[in-house]
Order: structure tokens, then C-alpha cells, then sequence
């Protein structure tokens, strides 16, 4: 693994074993906002509002508890994204967050690039236009916050390496990252159902083995009749075993890649009333 720095605010790995970079910066920074946990967290309330007959769309929903696969942790953009907006949207909600990553090296980078971090989402704009109702401060302290808590994550080790972990479980977050290749989640994860899953591997040109039917099949069983799945793939080859396991496809904007990311669904109670509409 070597690291590439394009410029301040990309400074990225490469990965040999798959010959593709980890996201840039901005990339990844924007992306986990804007194609995984605003989307989750915009359909989470649409059922909740649908299902308790809600009709008022700027009444903010009450979340107990969020179960979360982040299933290739990388840098973790998408964990942090998730932290952070869970802080200022739903503070007195519970999340935990599971995820998988095979390169142990890459979880710790956040050290390394937190400061170009605090550079591109403080110096910039990019928070104020997601967050235009919080103050500065307070989307500066909790950005920070979060960033803290990866940054100091617990490492469990076992002499046989064979249930190697990250962990955090503090202040109604709880975090576990397995070091671990994801076709085994079967085996790590036995009793949890997820709300959201964020499916963030490698290409499929590049990791087919983390977009076949055979892992999906694996991770279906971690999930519930509600379970929003999202990516920023729109690969049909994807789409299709999405949908051969009864996931309605929503394409969620581009974000500056040529075709829509993805937003799935099995939700077939509320197709009306949510307006699904199955999208090639």
C-alpha cells in the first residue's frame, strides 16, 4: 500500500491488492453525506411518516435506536458522516455501527489525515450548505468530536488473529470494526439486524468477489423487512441481484459520476404511498 497525496485536500492509499485508490477527500467526504446517510436517513423518515400517518414532511421523527453496516470501513467517511449527522439531527438517538476491513493500517490513516479533514469541511462551505440552520461553532465542536472518536478507537487482539477488532462504546455510540474480509459477516455478526447498510467496496471491475450474489445472499440474513441498502454503484449486474432478492431500485443523484447511485428497498406496503418506482 502507498500513499498518493494529489493535494491538500486528496490526500489518498492506494490499495495494490486491488489496484484502485481509496476515495479522495472531498470525494469520500461528499459521497457519504450525499449518497449514503442523508438518503438512509431521508427514507428512514418517509416509512416512519407513511406508517404513524404523519403528514407534516418537516416534523422531525423520534429514533430510538439505529443498527448500522458500514461494510468496508476504508477511511471511514461513512461512519464519520453517519456520527456527525446523527449528533446534530438526533442526539438522543443510539447508533451502532459494524463494519469490515481487511487492511488493518488503513483504519488508523485517520490520523494522518484529520487536519486536511478539518481543512476541507471548516474552510469550506460544505458543511454550512448541508447544516444552514446549526451555528459554526457547533458544527466545528461536533465534526471534531467525531473525528476524535475514531482517532482513539480500542484495538482487541488475539494471539491467533482470528477475531481482531476496533472498537468504541461510549455516549450512545458504539462502533466495532472488524479486521476481517466481509464474505465472513455471517460468522462475526450472528444476532444483528441492520436499519441501514452502506455497501462502499472497491469496483466490481476490481473486487467482484465483494458484489456477488453469494455475499449479498450472506448479508440478507442480517437484514430487516425495512432495511434501507444504499451505493454508489449503479452496476446492473448489482442492481439485479438487489432485485432477484425483492429490493425495489431507487437512483439517488450522481454526485458528480456519470450515473446515479443507488437506493434499494423491500418495502411493498408502502409503495404507494412512498411513490417507489423501480428504476433500471
Amino acid at each position: 500500500m502507498e500513499n498518493n497525496n494529489y493535494n491538500k485536500e486528496n490526500v489518498v492509499l492506494f490499495s495494490e491488492k486491488y489496484n484502485e485508490h481509496y476515495k479522495s477527500i472531498t470525494l469520500g467526504i461528499n459521497e457519504s453525506f450525499l449518497k449514503f446517510v442523508i438518503p438512509s436517513f431521508d427514507y428512514l423518515k418517509k416509512i416512519t411518516q407513511v406508517r404513524n400517518n404523519i403528514t407534516n414532511n418537516t416534523e422531525q421523527i423520534y429514533i430510538k435506536k439505529l443498527n448500522i453496516l458500514d461494510d468496508c470501513f476504508g477511511y471511514g467517511f461513512n461512519t464519520i458522516a453517519t456520527i456527525y449527522y446523527t449528533k446534530l439531527n438526533y442526539p438522543n438517538t443510539k447508533i451502532s455501527i459494524f463494519s469490515f476491513e481487511k487492511e488493518k493500517e488503513v483504519v488508523t490513516k485517520i490520523k494522518e489525515i484529520k487536519q486536511d479533514l478539518f481543512f476541507f469541511c471548516e474552510k469550506t462551505k460544505y458543511f454550512e450548505d448541508i447544516f444552514p440552520n446549526v451555528t459554526k461553532n457547533i458544527r466545528e465542536k461536533t465534526f471534531r468530536e467525531t473525528i476524535e472518536i475514531i482517532e482513539n478507537l480500542n484495538f482487541h487482539e488475539t494471539k491467533n488473529n482470528n477475531n481482531n477488532f476496533y472498537y468504541h462504546e461510549k455516549n450512545k455510540i458504539n462502533i466495532k470494526i472488524f479486521i476481517e474480509d466481509l464474505n465472513n459477516i455471517n460468522k462475526k455478526i450472528k444476532f444483528k439486524k441492520f436499519d441501514f447498510i452502506y455497501h462502499d467496496p472497491f469496483s466490481i471491475k476490481n473486487n467482484p468477489d465483494a458484489w456477488s450474489e453469494n455475499l449479498f445472499k450472506k448479508i440478507q440474513k442480517t437484514t430487516k423487512k425495512n432495511t434501507i441498502i444504499t451505493s454508489y454503484s449503479s452496476n446492473s449486474i448489482f442492481r439485479n441481484i438487489l432485485r432477484n432478492l425483492k429490493y425495489k431500485i431507487i437512483n439517488i443523484d450522481a454526485q458528480g459520476r456519470r450515473k446515479p447511485s443507488t437506493l434499494a428497498l423491500k418495502i411493498k406496503i408502502f409503495d404507494k404511498k412512498l411513490k417507489i418506482t423501480d428504476k433500471n
